[in-house]
């Protein structure tokens, strides 16, 4: 029998304490949760990702033109982890560009280009 089970694996690190800002951490002592807004290096153009991708300057840009509204209108959310799609390539597709709520650990506030480096403020989410 053949297995056709795919895993992907991911590893996020940050490089130094300057790659990481925190502006505010709290902790609410009733509903025992915690919240933390940060700053911190999302991508970095020209250069290859851990990924193995390239982007350039000029299309990190474009997109963090395009997600700068959505950032400050608080609706620019980051899934936990890269989605898991199964079925058809339209189905993978939908999924790649639908975030699920539920599924969601942070929302960018704020998002800019400083140099070649794409820079967020980050908000937990309780969830």
């Amino acid at each position: 029998m053949e297995n056709n089970l795919s895993l992907l694996f991911e590893i996020s690190s940050i490089a130094t304490p300057a790659d990481l800002t925190i502006i505010k951490e709290s902790y609410d002592k009733e509903t025992k949760l915690s919240k933390v807004i940060f700053k911190t290096k999302l991508q970095t153009a020209e250069e290859v990702n851990a990924n193995r991708r390239y982007y350039s300057r000029a299309t990190c840009s474009n997109i963090v033109e395009g997600l700068s509204t959505q950032a400050k209108a608080r609706s620019l959310f980051q899934e936990i982890d890269h989605p898991f799609a199964v079925g058809s390539e339209t189905d993978q597709k939908r999924r790649a560009l639908t975030v699920q709520l539920s599924n969601c650990g942070s929302l960018i506030r704020d998002i800019w280009v400083d140099g070649n480096d794409i820079i967020g403020e980050v908000e937990t989410l309780s969830g």
